[in-house]
């Protein structure tokens, strides 16, 4: 197996240090903003506004792609600090990717239905978030390719039950919130 060479694993690790800094930027700057001139409600309008094609495509894209990506990316790179000692890279990291895809799904899908919540809108906006992520899960599998070489997401030819009815997990933590607090 060929390591990859310093300036690739610099850029890399460049690249993602560059990226949480502004995706801290941003939130940080957002709130500041939305003290003085109310950014939420304009946001939440411009999105109720386009509720049906954001809420029912972006989520799965934003949970699976860039929180189940960027779990996966980092962790890869943090791996890469002990690479000498895995023996086996699919055994190594199968479970592990397939354990940011499941925390993913259940966790993103809670966030996304409080974030449906948030908006003002009724439960088949949460039927149809759900929905999405359960196409999507199902579908969707960590690739292993060359002996464990080559590794990243890929669409499955069949639809995998089991992946698919991870995201609606999320509508546990939801109702045991949601009930604490309508109870109270």
């Amino acid at each position: 197996m060929s390591k990859p060479s310093p300036n690739v694993h610099f850029s890399l690790l460049t690249f993602t240090i560059v990226g949480a800094v502004l995706v801290v930027a941003f939130v940080v700057g957002f709130r500041l903003l939305n003290r003085r001139h109310a950014l939420a409600s304009i946001v939440r309008g411009v999105v109720s506004r386009f509720a049906p094609g954001f809420l029912i495509i972006a989520p799965p894209i934003i949970t699976y792609g860039f929180v189940c990506g960027a779990l996966s990316f980092g962790f890869g790179l943090f791996s890469s600090l002990f690479a000498e000692r895995i023996t086996n890279s699919e055994a190594f990291f199968r479970p592990i990717f397939k354990g940011f895809e499941y925390l993913s799904g259940v966790g993103c899908g809670y966030l996304w239905l409080r974030f449906a919540a948030w908006l003002g809108l009724r439960w088949p906006w949460y039927l149809f978030i759900l929905a999405s992520h359960v196409l999507v899960a199902g579908y969707r599998e960590a690739r292993f390719d060359d002996g464990g070489r080559g590794m990243g997401p890929t669409v499955t030819e069949h639809f995998v039950l089991l992946d698919a009815l991870v995201p609606l997990l999320a509508l546990v933590p939801y109702y045991v919130f949601h009930a604490r607090k309508n109870a109270a």
